[in-house]
């Protein structure tokens, strides 16, 4: 009698004790684990920083820009004019585009949608690009009369490299984007968001960027990497 008493007294309390050091001991792994986790983003935070301002340095100006990226500026004048002319396409061809149109080797063509909001992207890329030495275009800034579709095949055609700002899913871009995939053209995709990156193509490599800083840094080493590789 005496010993199932013990045991009907004792048990419950053994059960709630064991349930408190078990939730004390859980808390501590979790309080532990989050301590080790901000340490982690706070490092990465700190380290991506660092990168930010050495690239600003590095890029001081222009002269420092061209002694960093001398590979980039001087693969403009070798292995991109061996590239192979424009191969036979019918869809350009019943536009009056055929093979004889020759590459601009300098000239890199945007794919945006013509909208003043987007004015603050477009200047900086074209900033980048004629610092590293390249003509920078989009399909508003040369006078056309009548249908401007064939105006920007022309120039997707002509260009070396593509730049498509796919923020907020413009059907003309992405149809102009097609185009350009369509006939082998160096392409890079850019988004202020991830949200605006279409299933079909999430696969690809696309450049987000938050700022105007951020997005200048990330085409710079995009262009070198671009043409370290074409070198290769």
């Amino acid at each position: 009698m005496d010993l199932n008493y013990l045991l009907v007294s004792t048990i419950p309390s053994l059960i709630i004790a064991g349930l408190i050091t078990g939730f004390l001991a859980y808390r501590t792994y979790k309080q532990s684990n989050e301590k080790q986790l901000y340490k982690m983003d706070k490092f990465r935070l700190n380290l991506e920083s660092q990168i930010v301002n050495l690239q600003n340095q590095l890029s001081i100006n222009q002269d420092r820009f061209e002694q960093i990226n001398h590979l980039l500026l001087s693969s403009q004048t070798g292995s991109l004019e061996k590239k192979p002319k424009l191969k036979s396409n019918a869809f350009l061809e019943r536009r009056g585009i055929n093979q004889d149109v020759k590459i601009e080797t300098d000239l890199i063509f945007v794919l945006m949608p013509f909208n003043p909001e987007f004015d603050a992207t477009y200047n900086v890329i074209k900033r980048v690009s004629e610092e590293a030495g390249f003509r920078c275009l989009r399909g508003d800034e040369e006078k056309t009369s009548g249908d401007i579709l064939p105006h920007i095949l022309q120039l997707i055609v002509k260009s070396r490299l593509i730049i498509a700002n796919i923020t907020g899913r413009n059907s003309n871009v992405f149809y102009e984007l097609g185009i350009a995939h369509s006939i082998g053209k160096e392409v890079m995709l850019i988004s202020e968001t991830v949200e605006d990156m279409p299933f079909d193509i999430s696969h690809i490599r696309i450049l987000t960027f938050r700022d105007a800083e951020e997005l200048s840094n990330k085409l710079k080493n995009w262009l070198i990497n671009t043409f370290a590789r074409i070198e290769q």
